[in-house]
């Protein structure tokens, strides 16, 4: 990790003209997810993938006529989010009421 900020910075301060043609990738050090029922991480980015990353997936509710969901992120490769690093959360309104499980 130390030599990669060092080349960094080399690369910004412009200083090493051998490092014009050097490409740095930044990457996830952990896995990226939310949790799901019963706790269980869906990982949606796995470790080592290079960001800024785009994914998209489909969700559905848990309970009849469910308008809004807390979504927790977590960082880890447990498979249980209890013992995986809480990274935040956020809270989802305006779900338009439907059956448990539909996702139209």
């Amino acid at each position: 990790m130390a030599y990669g900020a060092a080349v960094n910075a080399a690369i910004i301060g412009g200083k090493d003209k051998s490092l014009d043609e050097l490409l740095l990738i930044d990457v996830t050090p952990l896995s990226l997810g939310v949790e799901t029922e019963k706790g269980v991480m869906d990982v949606m980015i796995p470790r080592q993938t290079s960001i800024p990353e785009r994914i998209t997936r489909l969700y559905s509710t848990a309970k009849n006529n469910q308008t809004s969901v807390t979504i927790h992120v977590y960082e880890g490769e447990r498979q249980m989010t209890k013992y995986n690093n809480n990274l935040g959360s956020f809270k989802l309104d305006g779900i338009p009421p439907r059956k448990r499980g539909a996702s139209n």
